[in-house]
């Protein structure tokens, strides 16, 4: 039987929900989904009633599915799993695969596995567009840096997407496997082509801390091109895959020979 009380407790998770369940199924979504600094579904979040992450607040809502990330505490789970409540918890995706693996099961839990096949094939598609036609041997240099440091490097999901993007991600030549931390000294001695900073608080569009503020990058500003990579693209993969692509995809042509006029990047 399908559940007809529908509550999730993750951002990612919010924006698969949104997307393979009936508005009427969706009893809350997580506290973190109206947060413009984690959630890319923030419009439509507004519609819906939104829940914390404690097993009172949940099972007040008297759910028959529970959409749970492997970040939300594990007392609470527990907690909630001991009532008797269906619930799923799901790490975060660590391949473009897992990714859409991730979106097929939520479809199924939810009854909808067509729509989780939709989905899927949207994704692809963006993916699709937005690759370089031809991946050249000599690839630009990529760095995703995020405001205290933090990088993803071989390993990621974002590793991958550069990858099929048509970047070398830089994270490498930085130590950084997996996920590590970069120093702004560092960065400077040896300058990405392409540094992918994180935006401001909500949305403010440029970094506004010692990254884009700090006087010696005057010094590789020739060197070095900064675009805008909001951090609530960096975690979730899924739907959020179709706009992180598109940003990756228009600064990799906005530093190319051929720059297409409808192509749309936040550069600082």
């Amino acid at each position: 039987m399908e559940p007809r009380r529908i509550v999730s407790l993750g951002a990612c998770l919010d924006a698969v929900l949104l997307r393979v369940a009936e508005a009427d199924r969706i009893v809350a979504l997580s506290r973190y989904s109206r947060d413009p600094d984690t959630s890319t579904v923030t419009a439509e979040a507004v519609a819906f009633d939104v829940v914390g992450e404690t097993a009172e607040e949940v099972m007040r809502l008297e759910p028959d599915l529970i959409l749970a990330s492997r970040r939300t505490g594990l007392h609470t789970r527990q907690a909630l799993t001991r009532l008797g409540l269906e619930l799923s918890a799901f790490p975060p995706p660590e391949t473009i695969a897992d990714s859409m693996e991730q979106v097929r099961t939520i479809a199924e839990l939810v009854g909808r596995p067509e729509r989780g096949e939709t989905l899927v094939a949207a994704i692809e598609a963006a993916m699709i567009r937005h690759q370089p036609a031809c991946l050249s041997a000599s690839r630009p240099t990529a760095l995703i840096y995020q405001h205290d440091g933090l990088c993803p490097g071989a390993g990621t999901l974002m590793d991958e997407l550069l990858d099929r993007m048509g970047f070398e991600n830089a994270a490498a030549r930085f130590g950084v496997r997996r996920w590590g931390r970069v120093s702004l000294e560092r960065l400077v001695a040896d300058p990405p082509r392409v540094l992918f900073v994180s935006e401001g608080r909500h949305g403010a569009g440029a970094l506004d801390d010692r990254v884009v503020s700090h006087p010696a990058l005057r010094a590789v500003r020739d060197h070095m091109r900064l675009f805008v990579f909001p951090s609530r693209y960096l975690y979730c993969a899924g739907p959020t895959l179709i706009e992180a692509s598109r940003i990756m995809a228009a600064a990799r042509e906005r530093i190319g020979a051929e720059i297409r006029p409808e192509s749309k990047v936040v550069e600082i």
